[in-house]
């Protein structure tokens, strides 16, 4: 190793002592640790979340409903002919707990029976458009702890 280098390590060996070096590996440490373990839903818990979506005072019969907690994984379920939903985060029945931002889709695409577009498009939308992006659709939902099934029901008419 030359001069430098030597005297590189000696300087950070000043700037950072042994308690000081300590530190900083714990606040890695600390902030790597959950990234390492994986952001997966398997060891939190879920509770139940199904409900109904209508557009224009009639059930929305197919499509699929997203919600997005603050922190962790996002749940799905598909909007059925009668317009109910039960939401499944990552293969999981159920949400984890906290507040989410909701998406709901609708595009003819995704109609039952149809085939999907094969250059991958999505089809006309059905809906509103804000309601597609959970940053714009003004849908929330509220999941505490121990509450049992969470019913919600959402209308995707135009205001």
């Amino acid at each position: 190793m030359s001069r430098s280098g030597h005297a590189t390590e000696a300087k950070l060996k000043r700037s950072f002592p042994r308690h000081r070096r300590w530190i900083v590996f714990a606040a890695v440490w600390l902030i790597a640790c959950p990234f390492m373990l994986g952001c997966g839903s398997s060891r939190l818990p879920m509770i139940p979340v199904q409900g109904k979506v209508t557009h224009q005072g009639k059930p929305l019969t197919f499509g699929a409903v997203i919600v997005q907690p603050d922190i962790g994984p996002p749940a799905i379920g598909a909007i059925q002919s009668d317009g109910s939903f039960r939401l499944a985060t990552e293969g999981r029945e159920g949400v984890v707990v906290g507040k989410h931002k909701v998406a709901i889709t609708c595009y003819d695409t995704e109609a039952p029976g149809r085939a999907p577009d094969p250059k991958g498009r999505l089809g006309k939308l059905l809906i509103p458009s804000k309601y597609i992006h959970t940053q714009t659709s003004g849908l929330v939902v509220d999941v505490k702890p121990d509450t049992g099934i969470i019913e919600v029901n959402y209308d995707v008419s135009e205001n």
